[in-house]
């Protein structure tokens, strides 16, 4: 063991507490040194970069120059400005951020509120999609009063597009084999890597939502510019246009640079970013408590997890954790599920499923939230809720199951790599990348496939009243919008996530008005967990892939998420196959 001096020992010790003091005072200051909202004030909120379900956890956060802004902390700032007398106008700066569609609606409609307290907001956008469409992006713009459109940008109303990247001559050139089943057709998750095109039921689901969520935008502009629909089509299929083109026809009000919008409201100093506003002002706490626990992103057995490759994964072992503080705590009336997940392992799914039941037998409402995607695995841990609410955007449904295995053993002979193996059981080599199913295995990977998807609809069908042969008319494997969920019994009314924190307190016997004071989980890392990275989201099964310096692009990092999905050895998947917007 080599010897470390006492003096150097001292110094560290010395440089570490200075550290900690430095980032406790400026922590304190960004906290504590608050000011008033001044009369006149102009609210902006900037849409730049892609809105968050929560904010990065830890202590670190607040040095963080330009933090994410969380959906909830954006929705409440403008409803909270809705009601103050010293806000009277918001300018929205849209750009390419891609929040995704139910989120952008979330934000629309507390936009469509402010504006029902006689107060003005203003759209304006640099560009209406670089290089990209901007359907709802526009689809948002269309919740203000005016839209102002810089000279040179571009009105990208092209409409939307479902792109998937379909993996199966990739994979034939790799010599890796698919060895996977499903349960049942428009389980579209195998298809990326099993064919390279859409075949019927793939393509007939996703066109199916895309259809759902373009009748969504086209019905909104068309009502709020005063634009026949069989008009704003016609337009759609020759876009793009110039900004100077976009105003001819009538979708956007003046062409400005973001200064002369700006001169437009008041010509003293009086606007204020939407995070400032957040940190001078505050609604208050009322006596009742309900939980807001978060549940985000790919569903696998363990502790949550971010990745930069894989992104937030919720893992079961701190769902089932949330879920019982909530319940222990005394002072938590009710709890609001929030869900962002497309799905992933089946016994990760079903731990969770288990504590949502715990939580609602314990006498506590839970109020079921859907964002951008609950689906599959995501529809399933939210199945046995007292009530669902999604936007109408919201991707969800895909009841079915995938599994199997990539056979690798070809891959790895072009290298020059050869495996050999000794067992104990006729079984034991069933879950080897290198040995394909015997005709036993397969089968039995058949009983478990039947045996998941019977699960799965027996339990929406306890959770939703409804009967297995009418939870199986709307399954398959099918994808859903929020608003076609309504329709068909998945989901129980359209809203975001303050209408389901509405919903709860109805549950409780408060009014929609009733001020309550939400407790996150699952809970925060402290300081010290923070700088020693211990606790709070880390796992105890890391998947992350080591680092590189080579740039990711999209279609790399979508190809390392889509593989990885199926290399977690001994996991059925509840997964859905979530298109490229």
């Amino acid at each position: 063991m080599r010897f470390i001096p006492k003096k150097l020992i001292t110094v560290l010790g010395q440089i570490t507490f200075w550290f900690l003091l430095a980032l406790i005072a400026v922590a304190g200051i960004r906290l504590f040194t608050r000011k008033r909202v001044p009369s006149g004030t102009v609210l902006e909120i900037h849409l730049e970069r892609p809105l968050v379900e929560r904010a990065q956890p830890g202590f670190l956060r607040f040095l963080q120059p330009r933090p994410a802004l969380t959906l909830r902390s954006a929705v409440n700032a403008i409803n909270h400005a809705a009601e103050n007398k010293k806000v009277n106008s918001l300018i929205v700066h849209l750009g390419s951020g891609q929040s995704g569609a139910a989120k952008l609606q979330e934000i629309r409609e507390a936009i469509v509120r402010f504006r029902a307290k006689g107060k003005r907001a203003i759209a304006f956008a640099e560009t209406f999609g670089q290089a990209r469409g901007a359907t709802f992006t526009y689809y948002l713009a269309t919740a203000c009063d005016e839209i102002y459109l810089q000279q040179s940008g571009e009105f990208g109303l092209t409409g939307l597009v479902s792109q998937t990247m379909f993996l199966q001559g990739a994979l034939e050139k790799l010599g890796i084999k698919p060895r996977l089943d499903s349960r049942e057709e428009y389980k579209s998750a195998k298809y990326v890597l099993t064919q390279d095109h859409y075949i019927p039921p793939h393509e007939e689901a996703n066109r199916r939502v895309m259809e759902s969520l373009f009748e969504q935008a086209l019905g909104v502009i068309s009502q709020t510019r005063g634009i026949p629909q069989d008009r704003i089509r016609d337009l759609i299929d020759n876009a793009p246009y110039s900004a100077q083109q976009a105003k001819e026809l009538g979708f956007v009000d003046e062409i400005a640079y973001v200064d002369q919008v700006r001169r437009k409201l008041t010509e003293k100093d009086r606007f204020l970013p939407i995070s400032d506003y957040i940190s001078r002002t505050g609604n208050g706490d009322g006596r009742s408590t309900i939980a807001l626990i978060y549940g985000i992103g790919e569903i696998y057995v363990g502790k949550n997890q971010r990745s930069p490759l894989t992104g937030q994964l919720m893992g079961s072992e701190t769902m089932i954790d949330a879920f019982r503080q909530a319940v222990e705590d005394k002072s938590v009336k009710a709890i609001v599920f929030r869900v962002n997940s497309p799905g992933g392992s089946y016994v990760a799914s079903d731990a969770i499923w288990r504590a949502v039941v715990r939580a609602r037998d314990a006498g506590k409402p839970v109020i079921v939230s859907m964002s951008n995607v609950a689906a599959s695995g995501g529809y399933f841990v939210a199945a046995p809720a007292t009530k669902i609410l999604a936007d109408p955007a919201t991707i969800t449904g895909s009841i079915g199951v995938v599994s199997g295995k990539l056979i690798t053993t070809s891959f790895w002979n072009k290298l020059g790599i050869t495996y050999d193996e000794i067992h104990t059981s006729k079984n034991a080599t069933m879950h080897l990348p290198t040995e394909d199913y015997t005709e036993q295995q397969w089968e039995q990977l058949q009983e478990s496939l039947d045996r998941i998807y019977n699960d799965f609809v027996s339990k929406v069908s306890q959770g939703r009243n409804m009967s297995v042969d009418q939870v199986k008319d709307v399954a398959g494997g099918r994808i859903w919008t929020g608003a076609q969920a309504v329709e068909n019994g998945l989901v129980d009314t359209l809203g975001g996530l303050e209408q389901a924190i509405d919903q709860a307190k109805l549950a409780i016997d408060l009014k929609p008005d009733d001020r309550v004071k939400l407790k996150i989980f699952p809970k925060r890392k402290t300081l010290l967990q923070t700088i020693l990275g211990e606790g709070g989201t880390k796992s105890s099964r890391s998947v992350s892939l080591p680092s590189a310096d080579i740039p990711i692009n999209d279609e790399m990092l979508e190809i390392v998420q889509r593989l990885g999905r199926l290399s977690r050895k001994n996991q059925l998947l509840l997964d859905v196959d979530i298109p490229v917007e």
